[in-house]
């Protein structure tokens, strides 16, 4: 008797088990059905901008760096702003400590006082520098982003003007997202040759709840001239194709931008002048270093120790960057050969102007199992800065005060705007509970059935 009295307790526990595990499914359901009734979600957005990239490049080697780039972006209820004087390239990877020396700011809405922005100047102190970048985020979310400088000169090569990189991406209204990037450059001059004024890149896409997005995406020009002769705006596409025409040969072209924009991403392309795949450099030049390759290859093989000794005497640490350490010289050489390579015909440079791109998404996946919607866990925190793209100043079209922003954040979002409950999810959910009592009844049948027969 005693054994059918344990086996009866343990058969009531087992009944009570499912009831629990009845009322807990039914409530789960009921949950979920409350979060497929939700009409707003915010979805993820990103904003890139870049002022001028330049430097020679090999296949996939690069030693051009991006001069000028800020980045906002938002994923859910978190939002992330970042601005950087220089991304580096192939250089910040030969010399890690060099590139943690490049002025960068980033912040998150997660941060404490994020939503009053973070600051630095570089080449100067602040409010006197030569360029300022600056960053900040919102709970809303929303984020933005600005790379501020003046005029600096490549000599020889190229003159820029002052001018601006702005980026934004958030929730600007209630149910609203948008994401947008500007970039706006006083004047640009390229060897005395060409010569622009007042250009002004922008990319914007906006979209409200599942609708399709609004993509804009523009470039703009008040003003140009090649050598001393001024040319009407509307006439340099086709100036500049015939000049790219009369010196095809020396691989030399310049490329106005164009409207990238695709599948919902709004995209203006930079201004490119690039000496790529010289015909001249090959016929002429080429033969000549061939040539000179028996004798070449060994002095570089006795050169390269030699600019790799400082590195090795000082020692220490590369990537500590509190040590005393001396960059890899022998990357000297690798310089040398790319910039020989441009006007051999087997290398290339690149000069790019502006450059910018943004979008948002707030997709709905569909229930695999058939029935509501479908919603991915939120996002973990990423990496703020990659490699990018600022724009907007404080008026659109020219650089602003600071502090002064065109694109303000709208009211505080939510992840989600709460629906109701019920639905197919709770008719589930009390059918889950039914069957676990159904079970348990008839286990407790059983029960009765076997202490009758003993």
């Amino acid at each position: 008797m005693k054994t059918q009295h344990v086996a009866g307790r343990g058969r009531l526990l087992r009944l009570s088990a499912a009831c629990i595990a009845g009322i807990a499914l039914a409530s789960l359901t009921t949950g979920l059905a409350g979060g497929a009734t939700e009409d707003f979600i915010a979805g993820s957005g990103k904003a890139y901008a870049q002022v001028v990239r330049v430097g020679p490049t090999a296949a996939r080697l690069s030693l051009a760096p991006v001069i000028g780039l800020t980045l906002a972006d938002f994923t859910d209820t978190v939002a992330r702003g970042a601005a950087a004087d220089a991304d580096l390239a192939a250089i910040g990877v030969a010399s890690p400590c060099t590139d943690a020396q490049v002025p960068r700011v980033r912040v998150s809405s997660q941060d404490k006082d994020a939503d009053k922005g973070v600051t630095n100047s570089f080449a100067g102190s602040p409010g006197s520098g030569i360029g300022t970048l600056f960053a900040r985020a919102t709970k809303s979310p929303f984020a933005e982003s600005r790379f501020k400088f003046g005029d600096f000169e490549v000599p020889g090569l190229m003159t820029i003007g002052a001018g601006v990189g702005y980026t934004s991406s958030g929730i600007v209204s209630k149910g609203i997202r948008e994401s947008k990037a500007v970039v706006d450059i006083a004047d640009f001059s390229f060897g005395g040759m060409v010569t622009l004024t007042g250009l002004h890149w922008e990319a914007v896409q906006r979209s409200k709840g599942d609708d399709k997005p609004k993509v804009t995406a523009r470039f703009a020009l008040q003003g140009a001239s090649i050598g001393a002769l001024p040319i009407p705006v509307s006439d340099l596409a086709s100036a500049l194709r015939s000049i790219n025409e009369a010196i095809a040969p020396t691989g030399f072209s310049i490329s106005l931008p164009v409207d990238d924009s695709a599948a919902g991403v709004a995209a203006m392309s930079p201004l490119q002048i690039q000496i790529a795949n010289s015909p001249l450099g090959r016929q002429f030049l080429g033969p000549i270093l061939a040539a000179a390759q028996p004798i070449r290859e060994p002095l570089a093989d006795e050169l390269i120790p030699l600019l790799k000794q400082p590195k090795e005497i000082v020692g220490g640490n590369p990537n500590d960057c509190d040590q005393t350490t001396v960059p890899d010289l022998s990357v000297a050489v690798l310089a040398a050969d790319l910039g020989i390579g441009v006007a051999a015909g087997s290398s290339e440079l690149h000069i790019e102007l502006g450059g910018v791109n943004a979008y948002t998404e707030g997709q709905r996946f569909e229930n695999p199992f058939g029935f509501g919607d479908f919603r991915p866990p939120p996002a973990g925190r990423q990496t703020v800065f990659t490699p990018g793209t600022p724009g907007q100043p404080g008026v659109p079209g020219t650089p602003g005060e600071e502090g002064v922003l065109a694109a303000q954040p709208g009211a505080g979002g939510q992840r989600t705007i709460p629906g109701g409950r019920g639905g197919i999810a709770l008719a589930v959910g009390i059918a889950g509970l039914a069957v676990a009592v159904a079970l348990a009844v008839a286990d407790y049948r059983r029960m009765k059935a076997t202490r009758a027969a003993a």
